[in-house]
């Protein structure tokens, strides 16, 4: 092989080159902050519940949002939305249960789960959204059914 072809076949070929390999795709990105779903309409808050509030009236940050709804009672409804990860509403499930109050579990609402038993409220994660449900004067298996339709 002359020198000139060697160059050539070098600038050509390499003998120990593989492909190289394409990219792997990128995991997909958390949702990002302010895509938190939207209230519920009073309409189904009612319908779930029994009552017969108004609103939403919608307070709150990009990360949690804050629906309520007065007019049933002395005490509005509410409907909290926000971002959590398992390890934080576990640590919110503990530090509930640390402080006396009953809670219980639903099966198969959600992720995650817990009840305050009696007192008309659920908490749910779902993915990395938490929903919480807060009814005074409502049963259980209505907050449940609420919480439902809200995962």
């Amino acid at each position: 092989m002359s020198v000139a072809s060697a160059g050539q076949h070098k600038a050509t070929t390499h003998h120990n080159s593989k492909p190289k390999p394409k990219p792997k795709p990128k995991p997909k990105a958390p949702a990002a902050s302010g895509s938190l779903p939207s209230c519920p309409s009073a309409s189904v808050v009612n319908a779930a519940l029994g009552q017969s509030d108004t609103g939403p009236v919608v307070s709150g940050t990009s990360t949690y949002k804050i629906c309520t709804y007065p007019g049933s009672g002395p005490v509005p409804t509410k409907v909290s939305i926000s971002e959590n990860t398992p390890a934080g509403f576990k640590a919110g499930e503990q530090s509930v249960s640390n402080s006396g109050i009953t809670v219980t579990t639903v099966p198969g609402l959600g992720d995650q789960n817990y009840l305050l038993s009696g007192a008309g409220e659920v908490f749910v994660l779902k993915g990395d959204t938490e929903v919480e449900v807060m009814a005074v004067g409502t049963t259980d298996a209505q907050v449940e059914a609420l919480a439902r339709q809200l995962i």
